[in-house]
């Protein structure tokens, strides 16, 4: 045969899953709603009497919550734009990336807010500031009233969905904020001893560091298109292969379009008839990717970007 031509009888199973799209759709948005109201009043409050009472710590935990509320609002968004955004020309996904896009912007801000509390607490550790326990304690109480009552809000829905159950574990984060809040207030109150304030905002900035290199880290691999942490493409590679009559895979792809929506593509070559369907069941049920393209070569034909095709 001429190598310069080449016959390609390709045979394309695609599959467009719309179970997240569903899912976000029946989402009780309502918790989430209650729980962005509750957190603004808690950060609005906090930061009002920590520029007022001079505590740290009050200012440490609000930033957090503040970033917790984005949080909470990136998910909201996401789950409108996940069920009502339609493919366009310009976006054959729609705009389903723009929950990433937030959330990396919402890790940097992390970031930033936890280093200017750290700095901040080691001026105060040269230059002690007065702070007054009692505001922050009485403070610290309201802000975990507002989260309980957020939490009870998001319990009911954090199985319905993962980005209602993100948002729930934000507003157990929280609480734990406000608890180490109201401890530092009650021993500044009770014994005077001002570092206390500056130990629970270094601790609440350390606390928040590693989960916002982490979010950064989970966005950075989304936009990248890395391989989703979650998918062992090794094995999946591997199990393809075992398959009746597959001889060879390439052109072999994984990747997210979003955190929950993992995608996946590959071309085999086979002799079996059924390869394409076994191929992409496996795909889709034993490793839950959505849109799979399964494109099927014979041994005859050679691609030139794959040696072990030819």
């Amino acid at each position: 045969m001429d190598s310069s031509i080449h016959t390609h009888g390709h045979i394309h199973g695609h599959t467009h899953d719309h179970a997240n799209t569903e899912q976000l759709s029946h989402t009780p948005q309502w918790r989430i709603g209650v729980a962005i109201g509750l957190g603004l009043v808690t950060v609005i409050t906090q930061i009002i009497v920590g520029i007022l009472s001079g505590s740290l710590a009050l200012l440490s935990d609000s930033a957090h919550a503040f970033t917790d509320v984005f949080g909470l609002c990136t998910a909201l968004v996401a789950i409108r734009i996940g069920s009502k955004t339609s493919p366009t020309p310009q976006h054959s996904y729609g705009l389903r990336r723009v929950e990433v896009i937030a959330a990396g912007f919402n890790a940097l801000l992390l970031l930033v807010v936890a280093v200017i509390i750290v700095v901040e607490a080691v001026k105060r550790l040269i230059n002690p500031v007065e702070v007054q326990g009692l505001p922050v304690a009485i403070v610290a109480v309201v802000g975990l009233l507002m989260n309980f009552f957020a939490f009870l809000a998001m319990r009911g829905g954090k199985d319905e969905s993962i980005n209602v159950k993100g948002a729930y574990l934000e507003v157990l984060a929280d609480m734990i904020g406000s608890v180490g809040v109201l401890i530092s207030g009650a021993i500044t109150y009770f014994t005077g001893w001002v570092y206390a304030d500056i130990v629970a905002a270094v601790l609440i900035a350390l606390w928040v560091l590693p989960r916002a290199f982490t979010l950064l880290r989970q966005v950075g691999n989304v936009i990248l298109q890395g391989t989703p942490e979650d998918i062992d493409t090794t094995a999946l590679r591997d199990e393809i292969l075992a398959l009746d009559g597959v001889q060879a895979v390439h052109h072999f792809h994984v990747w997210s379009l979003t955190t929950e929506d993992n995608i996946g593509s590959v071309h085999v070559v086979s002799t079996n008839p059924d390869t394409r369907r076994d191929v992409q069941t496996l795909m889709e049920q034993k490793y839950h990717l959505h849109h799979v393209t399964v494109q099927m070569e014979s041994p005859t034909e050679c691609c030139d970007t794959a040696k072990a095709c030819c």
